[in-house]
């Protein structure tokens, strides 16, 4: 899905955002390139859930910084926003309360050296993995999302606010208050 060139009111938003079903073995070398051209020059990306799995590609793993690694059965683990030392957040979760919802818990693999900030964790028997991070690739901004397997999960109020604020965030609009 693409958003690009995407208009509310008098502003501008350029930001891609991947969800893949299946399909990550069929993008072309070409399209890789542009992706990433896209991020580099100050484009944003926002990767939704099986999004992820188009960092089986070099190029794209370098950039979205983490490859799937595989996951649990379907179940409704416990989301938690992550906050700094002092209590900060991250802008996109500075408005997210700690929820529950139906999904497929993902494992990653991070890229060795890849610079990114975990904003959301979920918790399932006991541990805490990271759901959600954010890092800057150049001149552009990529968000990396583990909530979105399906229409349930993606109805959730927490979740559409998390996605919503992410596409702003990528565009560069998040630090200003977030337009309803």
């Amino acid at each position: 899905m693409v958003l690009k060139g995407f208009r509310r009111a008098d502003e501008e938003y350029n930001i891609e955002s991947l969800f893949t079903a299946g399909t990550a073995s069929r993008l072309r070398t070409n399209k890789r390139k542009a992706l990433s051209a896209i991020v580099r020059e100050g484009g944003g990306l926002v990767v939704l859930h099986a999004g992820v799995s188009l960092s089986a590609h070099d190029r794209l793993f370098e950039m979205i910084g983490a490859r799937f690694t595989g996951h649990p059965p379907y179940q409704p683990p416990a989301f938690e926003p992550v906050s700094g030392e002092a209590g900060e957040r991250h802008p996109i979760v500075q408005d997210i309360a700690p929820f529950e919802s139906e999904d497929e818990p993902y494992r990653y693999a991070f890229a060795e050296g890849a610079e990114l900030a975990a904003i959301l964790e979920y918790r399932l028997e006991g541990a805490s993995y990271p759901a959600a991070w954010v890092r800057r690739v150049e001149a552009g901004r990529v968000v990396c999302l583990m909530p979105g397997h399906n229409a349930n999960s993606l109805a959730h109020p927490q979740v559409r606010r998390l996605i919503r604020a992410s596409c702003l965030w990528a565009a560069g609009r998040g630090e200003a208050a977030l337009p309803e």
